[in-house]
């Protein structure tokens, strides 16, 4: 027989403690990527760049006009969409980077997103049999990459490239090399600020080949180099070396090759995580739902043993003889260190006799 003072008793904590305030809120975010997740895959903000009403857009569309109507509500209450007098048009950030025929469209970012929502919605299984292993590297491969170029659009290497200019003057002429380049748009950048630069990419093969895309794209006449910077030769030296969020800016192993690489009196430009991985439990978890290699699992998000605890880098950087110009703090988790080579000699050499 159950008990009947579970009726007439007051529990120590009221189920809507719970499911109201805590649960409920899980399930707010979980109702709005579905809203997303269901309007991306309609094609919905290629239909709202004008203004258009729920009805014609159900006809256009071949949609329930119900429906499709609370849908946009949603967007709308979301900040996806705007209403107006009846009708919906894309807020200035869903024309952006949400509409597929904008230059900044942001595609292959929000798919990810929605894969990982997809491996989060399989976590029992993960939990019990183990993390989704890619054996052929694509979780850090070509789909990563391009997510990375397309959020790079967001404002991230026009905010690099202003606080370069703002802070030294670069050769109007000469060598510069983006080091562990990937997507290869700060190349482009680069190369457009400074157009007299001869600009070089190095990475490894399946990085290259999503560069050269982009130099085609972009009309870019950058060289690419392809190798591993670990083992490989990486020509030079150069007028000016770029990298950012890779091993090289990190790991203090590197700290004589990206110092070897840089010509006397030449610049280091380097951006740089700033923490030792995200420790956010949720963080960590979605980090280790895919992995290259099941030996990875356990890792925190960003993390691994070449990432800095301490100033090491900077310091063998400075033993070797970099002096420091910059150090600015991007507060996005990641700093722009800005660094000149200060050997003897410090005499400019004519970048048509460099090694590359």
């Amino acid at each position: 027989m159950k008990d009947p003072d579970l009726i007439t008793e007051i529990p120590a904590v009221r189920s809507d403690e719970l499911f109201d305030d805590i649960i409920g809120g899980y399930m707010d975010g979980f109702r709005r990527m579905a809203a997303l997740r269901a309007a991306v895959g309609l094609s919905l903000f290629e239909h709202t760049r004008g203004p258009v009403s729920a009805e014609r857009l159900a006809e256009d569309m071949g949609c329930d006009p119900v429906m499709l109507h609370m849908l946009c509500d949603c967007l709308a209450s979301m900040g996806l969409l705007k209403s107006e007098n009846g009708s919906y048009v894309s807020s200035d950030a869903a024309s952006l980077y949400l509409d597929p025929g904008s230059p900044r469209y942001q595609g292959t970012v929000v798919s990810n997103m929605f894969r990982r929502m997809d491996d989060w919605m399989d976590l029992e299984g993960i939990v019990r049999d183990g993390p989704r292993t890619d054996v052929s590297g694509e979780v850090y491969g070509r789909g990563w990459i391009e997510a990375i170029a397309e959020s790079s659009m967001g404002g991230g290497i026009a905010r690099v490239l202003s606080e370069v200019g703002r802070t030294v003057g670069l050769p109007s002429d000469g060598t510069f090399l983006d080091l562990g380049g990937g997507h290869g748009l700060y190349t482009v950048a680069f190369s457009r600020r400074y157009p007299g630069l001869r600009c070089f990419l190095f990475d490894r093969p399946g990085m290259t080949s999503v560069a050269r895309r982009m130099f085609d794209d972009y009309g870019c006449d950058a060289v690419t180099i392809d190798g591993d910077f670990y083992t490989d030769d990486l020509g030079g030296p150069y007028d000016v070396v770029f990298s950012s969020f890779n091993h090289s800016v990190s790991d203090s192993r590197m700290c004589d090759v990206v110092f070897s690489a840089v010509r006397p009196g030449g610049i280091l430009i380097l951006r740089r995580h700033v923490r030792r991985g995200d420790t956010d439990p949720l963080r960590v978890m979605e980090w280790n739902l895919r992995v290259n290699d099941p030996e990875e699992k356990g890792k925190v998000r960003f993390g691994g043993s070449w990432l800095p605890t301490s100033e090491e880098y900077l310091d063998v950087m400075a033993g070797l003889g970099m002096t420091m110009l910059s150090r600015e703090d991007l507060g996005d988790g990641s700093e722009l260190v800005i660094m000149r080579r200060g050997d003897p000699g410090m005499e400019r050499t004519d970048w048509s006799s460099h090694s590359v």
